[in-house]
């Protein structure tokens, strides 16, 4: 599936493979499991000819697929949520942190009732910690205060949006990838006069407009590289017996959906 390519986190995170690769002398080279009709004892038979020992899984959603390869022949680490279900060592974003980041720099501006609004399949890749972290976040909270998270089933969720912000009456929204920006439109109410936004990511075309974290993925990247230049250096191949996850921590950056309210 080459879509990644067309999207921002992903070539964020190819750009930290790719360059952590070079700065430690790998060569890299990609192999799709659809030139090889899903046939991964063929694509595994390529690999051990050409004597590649080190592999990075990454840039699939394949949900069911646990055994991509026969791991005792290779050094293999994960990329984020991608082939999800592999047994091995890989590298993430901190969805916790980055959410109490997120929600602690909204509240030093004055935000009083904070609301996260993601998508259940991104909620479930991030390991369930955006709305595990917001849930925890809230505990030290005033009842009157407290926001339940909205993570619809599917992104076409306007009219349950709009009543999950008359219920609940946010001033501050932490946002993924849904276009709460329109929706908000729809109820007459304008960012950030009315209500603030920030996200939890932005796309290039957004750094500049909005507040929010930035998930440092090239550094995602990174650390996947490490993790499977490890292995090869210590010559542990195979499947880990306890696998580890490397996570790394993002920072907030500032942007005109937020503004510092009244007290």
């Amino acid at each position: 599936n080459e879509g990644w390519r067309t999207k921002d986190v992903c070539q964020w995170e190819y750009e930290g493979v790719a360059q952590r690769a070079y700065t430690l002398g790998y060569k890299l080279e990609e192999f799709a499991l659809a030139d090889y009709d899903g046939d991964v004892v063929a694509l595994e038979k390529v690999l051990r000819n050409r004597g590649i020992c080190g592999v990075l899984l990454g840039f699939s959603r394949n949900r069911i697929r646990k055994h991509v390869l026969s791991a005792d022949h290779f050094a293999i680490a994960g990329l984020s949520a991608y082939f999800r279900y592999a047994e091995v060592d890989r590298s993430n974003f901190h969805g916790l942190y980055n959410v109490r980041l997120a929600l602690d720099k909204m509240t030093e501006l004055g935000y009083r009732k904070i609301g996260l609004v993601v998508p259940e399949l991104n909620n479930r890749i991030s390991g369930y910690l955006w709305s595990g972290g917001m849930l925890d976040w809230q505990r030290f909270l005033p009842p009157e205060r407290r926001c339940v998270p909205f993570i619809p089933q599917t992104d076409s969720a306007q009219a349950a949006f709009i009543e999950w912000m008359r219920e609940e009456q946010p001033d501050g929204l932490l946002v993924y990838k849904l276009p709460v920006k329109t929706w908000l439109a729809k109820m007459g109410l304008q960012v950030p006069t009315d209500i603030g936004v920030a996200y939890l990511y932005r796309t290039r075309r957004e750094m500049e407009s909005t507040a929010g974290i930035d998930g440092k993925l090239q550094l995602v990247g990174a650390a996947a590289v490490d993790l499977v230049v490890s292995g090869l250096s210590t010559n542990q191949l195979g499947l880990p017996e306890q696998p580890k996850e490397v996570l790394v921590k993002g920072i907030w950056c500032d942007g005109p959906t937020l503004r510092a309210q009244k007290q």
